[in-house]
């Protein structure tokens, strides 16, 4: 780094130390304040007393003003969630003139001044001859919460395959039962999250519920102010603390997701023998753990090249076409791993290892990691504690009677469960799980009092887009993108650590179609110096060792 380069940086984290400080100060003073015991607002306080929140909870004034508020705010957000949601649905599904107009209609309300919309509203529920002072503040707070649900759910629809609903109604879903259980589960973090801003705002409001309140329905902004204005004590300090902490405390709720990962300043490391980039190839082995009524199952598995669920028979069609992956995928697979010299992660299930356990020796041989992918080929979102603890011990047992050690790796079928991290841990052995898909680096998290490591998986460099819906066709979209993928991280790689994940199935890649793409992927990134194909823990081990840590 230049020295130009330090001072800017310099200049640049002062600036942001300045902000913060900024911004902090006004909250601090406010809860210092608010346990100071003299009556007016100083600092230092003479001493430290819970007056002002004892006198809080006498108050005969103020509780009456928090519950309306807090129905205002609960009924326009139960409004503006099911507005909001069809008005999303309609704009992203719909193809009509005016729709972008319509958009900045409905965020306009974030845009303009609260004071502006309030005469605006005031205007118009006077020419419309509408009196009724709830009826006027619950439109009026539905009009400025309604645009938080509409930019949040809209977002989250945008990520949404709709195919999905069609193909739970192949499945003999009604069309509303297969909304209910698939497209509003998918809907729930962004109701969540879009529900709390709406709610905070309508709490918050101020400029547009003065215009509609009278002497008897007030809100808890405008009862505050008024407080402020008669008698200014120290027990606003104590209001607008206990609200501070009850925001904080709602958005802890939902807050416990990391959107900035390592920003501008990932870790310091170099890979080994100064390669610029890590790349792991990760072959999931799943045949044979697919939910089978042959297996003894309580279903069959409906999802591979079409959508279809053979329900109280055995489905040998689709029997048939996950054996095709160990028959005749693995192979082709195998052969291109050892022609270019890739050191693979096995992604393996514990039931298909059992079935096939020539398949992991073989792997083992060619120096390949085996990791483990579950007992079942199945989502552990909904497993309670007992059942997910007792299908990791037994797809632990399986994998190290094949291979002939435990695996270190984990990866869960799609969605894992709240306890999944921790039972991992709870078991032992495991020094990283993928069950992550944010981020191009290692990163290590909390986990029961300790730090766990995590290398995320991707599903973009992945052969399951030859899926139905996924976008890739013909084996060079496999080749295509995962090259573009690769020459971009590629190039970051010169500044900062960088890893790359291509996933691969054997049933899929495996095709006489579809394994060209592979070995061109292969060969243009055996064609670059500074690449290193890495097994997934031989990747944990070196991140870990760099940074310090056992």
């Amino acid at each position: 780094m230049t020295g130009i380069e330090r001072i800017a940086s310099a200049v640049v984290w002062a600036l942001a130390a300045f902000t913060v400080v900024f911004l902090l100060t006004p909250l601090v003073v406010t809860v210092l304040v608010s346990f100071g015991s003299s009556a007016v607002f100083t600092l230092p306080a003479p001493s430290w007393s819970l007056r002002w929140y004892q006198a809080l909870g006498r108050s005969r004034e103020l509780w009456p003003v928090v519950a309306t508020s807090v129905q205002l705010a609960a009924l326009s957000t139960a409004i503006a969630l099911g507005l909001g949601t069809l008005c999303a649905i309609g704009l992203l599904r719909g193809q009509f003139r005016g729709r972008d107009a319509i958009v900045t209609f409905l965020v306009s309300p974030l845009m303009l001044p609260g004071l502006v919309i309030g005469i605006a509203m005031l205007e118009s529920f006077r020419a419309a001859g509408l009196r009724d002072v709830w009826a006027s503040l619950i439109l009026a707070h539905v009009v400025i919460t309604l645009p938080y649900v509409v930019r949040t759910v809209y977002a989250a629809l945008s990520l949404f395959d709709f195919m999905l609903i069609d193909a739970a109604r192949t499945l003999g879903l009604s069309y509303p039962k297969a909304v209910l259980k698939v497209l509003v589960p998918s809907l729930a973090p962004a109701f969540l999250t879009s529900g709390m801003f709406a709610f905070l705002a309508s709490m918050d409001n101020y400029p547009i519920s003065i215009f509609f309140t009278d002497a008897w329905t007030k809100t808890l902004p405008i009862q505050m102010l008024q407080y402020v204005e008669e008698s200014p004590d120290p027990t606003i300090a104590a209001i607008s603390a206990l609200l501070i902490d009850g925001r904080s405390l709602m958005a802890s709720s939902v807050s416990d997701r990391d959107f900035r990962g390592y920003g501008d300043a990932p870790p310091a490391i170099r890979w080994p023998g100064g390669a610029r980039l890590a790349v792991s190839v990760v072959v999931n082995v799943e045949e044979g753990a697919e939910l089978s009524i042959g297996q003894g199952d309580e279903r069959n598995e409906s999802v591979y090249e079409v959508v279809e669920e053979i329900t109280g028979v055995r489905d040998l069609c689709m029997e048939s076409h996950f054996e095709y992956g160990p028959r005749a995928g693995w192979p082709r697979i195998r052969a291109l791993l050892t022609q270019y010299g890739v050191a693979a992660t096995l992604n393996a299930n514990g039931r298909a290892v059992a079935l096939s356990p020539w398949l992991v020796q073989e792997a083992v041989a060619d120096g390949h990691e085996i990791a483990a992918h579950g007992w079942r080929w199945e989502r552990h979102a909904h497993m309670d504690e007992a059942q997910e603890r007792a299908a990791i011990a037994r797809a632990v047992a399986a994998i190290t009677e094949a291979a002939g050690r435990p695996p270190v790796g984990w990866h869960t079928r799609s969605a894992t469960s709240l306890n999944t991290r921790r039972l991992l841990c709870e078991h032992g052995g495991f020094l990283y799980d993928s069950n992550a898909y944010n981020d191009d680096l290692p990163f290590l998290v909390d986990v029961a009092g300790g730090q766990h490591l995590v290398l995320p998986y991707a599903f973009d460099t992945n052969d399951m887009r030859f899926q139905r819906g996924g976008g890739f066709v013909f084996g060079d979209d496999f080749a295509r993108y995962c090259i573009d993928a690769f020459d971009r991280l590629y190039a970051e790689g010169g500044t900062a650590p960088r890893m790359m994940s291509v996933g691969l199935h054997l049933r899929i890649i495996g095709r006489p179609g579809r394994i060209g793409g592979l070995e061109r992927f292969l060969v243009h990134a055996a064609s670059k110096p500074g690449v290193w194909f890495a097994r997934r823990d031989a990747i944990a081990r070196h991140w870990l060792a760099e940074l310090g840590t056992s």
